[in-house]
């Protein structure tokens, strides 16, 4: 049955204001929404939603969009849904029903969400608010879902509002709104401040170039904000000019000196070392497009029917004559961009009496936290080897208890092993066991310890042109045919590769083509501690000579070398000698030195082709010193070596 028919069928059965607000759903939900969970579900939100019309004064009065929007909708920003309403509300509503101002309501139901949650910087996917309510912390947009959907919870008018990226530093920040008195009040997510509108980022938000909020489907209300443009499903709307200094922006797209109809305009800023678009505008018929920005400059690309211009802007206006893409490379410029500059806050000083309040508030709130965490590890429940997994699963356990102890089978630990530190906190045990079901044996010869950490180079893989390229994708096909046909396997914190040495391959002394050696390959993850690669290379010693020798058709090999960055020279002039990277070269005897070669730009410069000398970044302390020595004329490029006083028997 398709998703229409279905929704149609289930709404049959319902009749006045279920029927109203379930209608609202299904035409302002996203369509992944309403194809991955059930009718059921979002009726719950709605029999919630439309009780607090009744039992909350504040919510009924409402006008029927805002309520539809800000209390009934289920989703906050792109978090996994679940149905935690009334499990807030039953926490909540004791709290906040006999509170005089709308101000109060919004301030207790933070302090409750502070005594639950704090800060943690996390990865990028969204966490439900249950899995922070439970798990203890959430980055600022997990927070800030958190608090909007508790404010929910009890009938308050409530969204999620977003810097999308700051152009005085790296980095974005979320906060919450909510409606009192009809008008949009501000405050930080599980951060106490003793009155509305006060936070951390006033300053840093009173530099912002935009702050917007989102709507999903169509919203007519004034109280949305201007209207920004849309993305599918989604209503981007201005909050700017509340926070910082502003001005009209008006963009203008020409082609062969007509206005540009249609032309898109993405608007960008500068922030961690590249242009992040944080608005998209569709130009109209006079080729032109208009938002109220802060100050400061912003970096406009213009798009038609595969026709491109660009152009920085740090006035009132920017006119943009499209035309094809240039073909090859444009070469680099020089630009300077300025960014605005902070204003005095808004906020009025705490009095003294406000500050110790604050301070009491935060030492208790942060004792009430740490007191559910630690109740949450039943130690009756501990598994020997296992206590890790089970103190990171956090509100999680019960569920990272069940399948880890189910059977006795070294896989459930090893792909438990295999989730990221949110992942653990909110993968449900019949999830996990319908992966564990799913996943192919080792081949014969192959322990399972061997298969798994082999294995795991996809999910490696995967983050390494995440961090690459800012895309969730996987490119390295050309690569893991390796391991998936049994010629490279992960042996600790190292890989090794059997292969034959080829004709025209310079060989290290001794050796020559055909002969069997294992090639090291050394993961992004791998650690170079003394300890781990002894490890590594007895493992080798061992595998290769015993159930790994079936995979040595030349017999068994006669050397281990390894051709990397890593082995350059140069970086014993850029390293302390205790650093991992000295500790793992200085095992090798190199015997070919490539000082040209370039591909130590990708690992050690996280970018895709060598950039010009100035724009390398300089995050780490290695970048710094080894920018430092290519700009005054040195070279890096790579060796290979041989691994001193290692045979096999």
């Amino acid at each position: 049955m398709g998703r229409d028919q279905y929704w149609a069928e289930e709404l049959a059965a319902l009749d006045g204001e279920r029927r109203r607000a379930m209608e609202f759903l299904r035409n302002h939900l996203p369509c992944s929404d309403l194809d991955c969970y059930p009718f059921s579900l979002f009726l719950r939100f709605a029999a919630h939603a439309l009780a607090l019309r009744d039992e909350a004064p504040w919510c009924g009065e409402l006008e029927w969009e805002l309520f539809a929007h800000y209390v009934l909708f289920p989703r906050v920003n792109d978090e996994d849904l679940s149905f935690h309403r009334a499990l807030f509300h039953r926490e909540l509503w004791p709290r906040v029903k006999d509170l005089a101002s709308a101000e109060e309501r919004v301030l207790e139901v933070n302090r409750w969400c502070c005594e639950h949650a704090s800060y943690q910087a996390q990865d990028e996917r969204t966490a439900s608010p249950l899995t922070v309510y439970r798990c203890g912390s959430g980055r600022c947009g997990e927070e800030s879902a958190f608090l909007v959907s508790a404010l929910r919870s009890v009938g308050v008018a409530a969204r999620q509002v977003y810097a999308p990226r700051w152009a005085h530093c790296g980095d974005n920040h979320a906060w919450v709104e909510a409606l009192c008195g009809g008008r949009w009040r501000f405050l930080g997510a599980c951060e106490l401040e003793p009155v509305l509108d006060r936070g951390w980022f006033n300053t840093a938000a009173s530099r912002a170039v935009l702050v917007h909020s989102r709507l999903f489907g169509d919203g007519s209300s004034p109280l949305h904000g201007a209207p920004l443009g849309r993305d599918g499903g989604v209503g981007w709307y201005n909050q700017t000019p509340r926070y910082a200094k502003t001005r009209p922006v008006v963009l203008r797209a020409l082609l062969g000196g007509r206005p540009a109809a249609g032309a898109r305009f993405e608007v960008q800023l500068l922030n961690d070392g590249f242009f992040h678009t944080i608005a998209a505008l569709t130009a109209g018929e006079d080729g032109c497009a208009q938002a109220e920005l802060g100050l400061g400059t912003i970096h406009v690309l213009a798009r038609l029917d595969g026709l491109m211009a660009e152009g920085d802007c740090n006035g009132n206006s920017l006119v943009l004559e499209l035309a094809p893409l240039p073909a090859g490379d444009t070469g680099w410029r020089d630009l300077t961009v300025y960014a605005p500059e902070s204003e005095p806050s808004k906020a009025l000083p705490l009095a003294p009496e406000q500050k110790r309040r604050r301070a009491e508030e935060l030492s208790r709130c942060a004792a009430l936290r740490e007191a559910r965490l630690a109740e949450q590890y039943d130690p009756g429940q501990a598994l020997p080897g296992r206590e890790d997994l089970l103190r990171g699963a956090r509100g999680n356990f019960s569920q990272i208890a069940a399948f880890l102890s189910r059977d006795g089978g070294p896989r459930r630990e090893a792909l438990a092993r295999t989730l990221s530190p949110k992942d653990l906190r909110d993968a449900l045990s019949a999830v996990l066991e319908d992966h564990l079901q799913a996943l192919p044996p080792p081949p014969p010869g192959v322990p399972e310890e061997v298969f798994s950490g082999t294995m795991g180079c996809f999910a490696r893989f995967l983050k390494e042109t995440r961090e690459l390229t800012g895309l969730w994708a996987f490119d390295r096909g050309f690569w893991t045919w390796r391991q998936t046909g049994g010629l490279l396997f992960r042996l600790g914190t190292l890989e090794f590769e059997y292969r034959r040495l080829e004709e025209g391959e310079q060989p290290p002394p001794g050796l020559n083509a055909g002969d069997g050696i294992l090639s090291v390959h050394i993961p992004s993850d791998a650690l170079l501690t003394r300890e781990e690669l002894d490890r590594s290379y007895d493992w080798a010693a061992r595998f290769f000579t015993g159930e790994g020798g079936r995979f040595c058709p030349g017999g068994k090999p006669r050397a281990v070398l390894c051709g990397s960055w890593l082995l350059a020279p140069a970086l014993e002039e850029l390293l302390p000698e205790g650093s991992g990277i000295r500790r793992f070269a200085g095992d090798y005897e190199r015997y070919a030195v490539r000082e040209d070669d370039q591909e130590f730009y990708r690992w050690l410069f996280n970018c895709e082709s060598p950039l010009p000398l100035p724009a390398l970044p300089e995050r780490t302390g290695l970048q710094r010193r080894a920018k430092t020595w290519l700009v005054s004329g040195g070279k890096i490029g790579m060796a290979k070596g041989v691994l001193r006083s290692f045979s096999f028997q």
